[in-house]
């Protein structure tokens, strides 16, 4: 039979080369490049070197700078003549926590977290917040979550503050922790963890964490809280870890105070939902010449009101050492122990002990009411009248008789005064004689509304 012709597509010839004299003369269209991806603002925030002295450069613009001597370990000290009430450092918490207890709520087994709220968020003592502290160690949770992590960045960023975490914080001792208590809330936190997050941070990192915050963490109180028919609910509260600010020494007549809050205004380095963005300033209270040490008290506003012998025993009993400061220590009048002058002409309830109020041998075994029969003379800081033991006068002998006497007992009564759980002393108790003599800034008055304060969410109901 006649040959079959094939079915297949002839091939298309190629087109031929134009000759260069029809060659587009058009210059050829850029290529368009894609643009550089902005820097994320909490990623440029996580970028922090682990060099604490860059750390405190970066964080006051230069202003303060990290020294260190034999004497005072490390400190912070101006590097330019710094003014009064002016920010000099502003930082974020390293990890934070509050009483809204949000990682909590995220990180706990739900009927654990919800035991845990029930229990602590009706604390009105005043002191430490029990439920910002638990939340805490929830944050530390998620973090060795997010180091654990799946996404680099975030992982790096995690893995970045654990490392600060355990490198720029000490640790309280075995003199300093009740490890039968420290075990017990422990316990409650490993309980609550979920079954399948166990293994993210062992008993030995929660103790180790324990340790850390029983020694650095600051706790901070926010504004009244009021519902929407205007009833006063609480007052929030906040805890968090300062690697700057812990590097601020103690005394008892500092150069700066600092305030805290949460803000989101400020390019923190919380970048786990929820955490609170928790941000502190150190202000000055006065001016600060160059080259001067920062100080602040680590005491709460309101024990910074008490005497000397309080003070010293405080701080010991937190921090573990015997504080030598200039109003501790040297030449200050007791100001906050001040009674009404008996001169005629005077009057003024101005009249204290002119060096600080402590026991003998300057022990601390021993309390307010032992070291103030070391009292010996008082001095009215208006008129300069002084006062002896013994009812003399400096200028005028028998005119004040019993005096500096009458003075001790009220301080006694004033001390002694009955107790009303947290809400401080009952200062309706306090006998008419003392009234007359006790001066309206007297530590005890000083003390009471600070409870009111801090308690009133209770004072109010």
């Amino acid at each position: 039979p006649p040959a079959c012709k094939s079915r297949a597509m002839p091939r298309k010839k190629r087109p031929a080369k134009r000759p260069a004299a029809f060659v587009s003369k058009r210059p050829a269209t850029p290529v368009r490049k894609r643009p550089a991806a902005r820097p994320n603002r909490q990623q440029t925030e996580e970028t922090w070197p682990l060099d604490l002295a860059e750390l405190v450069r970066k964080r006051s613009n230069g202003r303060v700078a990290l020294a260190e001597n034999a004497e005072l370990g490390r400190h912070l000290v101006a590097t330019e003549d710094l003014q009064q009430h002016e920010a000099v450092l502003t930082e974020s918490a390293l990890i934070a926590g509050s009483d809204l207890a949000e990682s909590i709520r995220i990180a706990a087994d739900p009927e654990a977290a919800a035991g845990m709220v029930d229990a602590f968020s009706n604390s009105d003592s005043g002191g430490s917040d029990p439920l910002a502290h638990m939340d805490l160690f929830f944050a530390y949770l998620r973090l060795k979550q997010h180091a654990n992590g799946k996404c680099r960045r975030s992982a790096a960023g995690a893995r970045e503050r654990l490392e600060r975490l355990s490198r720029w914080f000490c640790q309280a001792g075995d003199e300093d922790v009740d490890r039968a208590a420290q075990a017990e809330k422990l316990s409650m936190v490993t309980e609550a963890i979920p079954a399948t997050n166990k293994n993210v941070a062992s008993l030995k990192e929660l103790r180790k964490l324990d340790d850390i915050l029983a020694r650095n963490a600051e706790e901070f109180t926010g504004s009244l809280c009021y519902s929407s028919a205007g009833r006063c609910l609480k007052r929030r509260r906040f805890q968090g870890l300062f690697p700057c600010k812990d590097l601020v020494q103690h005394s008892c007549q500092p150069n700066c105070y600092t305030v805290a809050g949460p803000s989101s205004g400020f390019a923190t380095s919380s970048f786990l939902d929820g955490e609170p963005p928790l941000i502190l300033q150190m202000v000055t209270l006065r001016k600060i010449s160059k080259g001067e040490q920062l100080s602040w008290s680590y005491l709460p506003y309101w024990k910074q009101l008490l005497p000397t012998q309080s003070r010293r025993k405080a701080l010991h009993e937190g921090w573990r050492f015997h504080c030598r400061c200039a109003r501790c220590s040297g030449a200050t009048p007791e100001v906050v122990m001040a009674y009404r002058c008996p001169a005629p002409d005077c009057g003024a309830y101005e009249l204290c002990p002119s060096l600080p109020c402590v026991a003998n041998n300057d022990s601390l075994d021993k309390g307010h009411l032992e070291a103030t029969q070391t009292v010996n003379s008082l001095v009215c800081l208006a008129c300069g009248l002084k006062v002896l033991a013994g009812g003399h006068g400096e200028s005028s002998p028998g005119d004040y008789e019993g005096y500096l006497e009458r003075c001790m007992l009220a301080e006694t009564n004033a001390f002694n005064l009955p107790w009303r759980c947290g809400l401080g002393r009952d200062l309706q108790a306090l006998e008419p004689d003392s009234l007359e003599v006790l001066a309206k800034h007297h530590w005890v008055f000083a003390d009471q509304y600070s409870y009111d304060v801090e308690n009133a969410a209770t004072v109010l109901k």
